[in-house]
């Protein structure tokens, strides 16, 4: 993001890189804001109109960032998580940084030497992958260092494996309402909207949900 807003550069691979194999990548921008997307030996360029200077006045973040900061990101960021596995020979225009003596602060987990590491028993990658059943209820599979979690938010379920029932209401025969407003401080500010929701009735005709805006 130059100041014209987030531009997504998709670069492409012959094969998944979540494979706990060594990949190489680089990213690269000329003068003529030419960005470049080179993983392995595959190469993906694209060419962006507008402010060409880059102020790099605030900290660079390796590896994820706080948590609370994700929400803040562009919506072209779909990561919600921060990286996990092994990290080698950062170059920064020709500077090669020491990432823990060099850094301001580190958070978590992070070791010297992925050589040492990787004969660890925890950090040899996961025992169990994500696989299509992995998640119940069309709960989401996600990848962790030493096995996966299910995100179960857009489901009606909740539990490690999204087959637990959900917070569950029951609105009797005389009806009812649940009204909820979000609180100023803590709107979302968002193009589009997701809404998931799981219900048992007998009814024909009934109104589950109004939005107001």
């Amino acid at each position: 993001d130059l100041g014209n807003g987030a531009n997504l550069i998709k670069g492409s691979s012959n094969k998944p890189l979540n494979d706990n194999q060594w990949h190489n990548v680089m990213i690269s921008r000329d003068t003529s804001n030419l960005h470049t997307v080179k993983i392995d030996t595959k190469i993906t360029t694209q060419i962006t109109a507008g402010a060409r200077n880059l102020d790099l006045k605030s900290d660079l973040y390796i590896g994820g960032v706080a948590k609370e900061t994700y929400k803040s990101l562009p919506k072209l960021v779909h990561a919600k998580e921060g990286f996990q596995g092994c990290l080698a020979s950062v170059d920064l225009n020709g500077r090669l940084p020491d990432l823990i003596s060099d850094a301001l602060f580190c958070n978590g987990q992070i070791e010297r030497g992925c050589e040492v590491a990787l004969m660890k028993a925890d950090l040899q990658g996961p025992s169990t992958t994500c696989q299509e059943d992995s998640c119940s209820n069309q709960g989401v599979c996600l990848q962790q260092w030493d096995g996966f979690s299910c995100d179960c938010s857009m489901t009606s379920f909740s539990g490690p494996l999204c087959n637990d029932p959900g917070t569950t209401y029951i609105f009797s025969k005389g009806g009812g309402q649940i009204t909820y407003k979000w609180p100023p401080n803590d709107r979302p500010s968002t193009r589009a909207d997701r809404l998931a929701i799981g219900f048992s009735t007998v009814q024909k005709e009934a109104v589950l949900v109004r939005v107001d805006s």
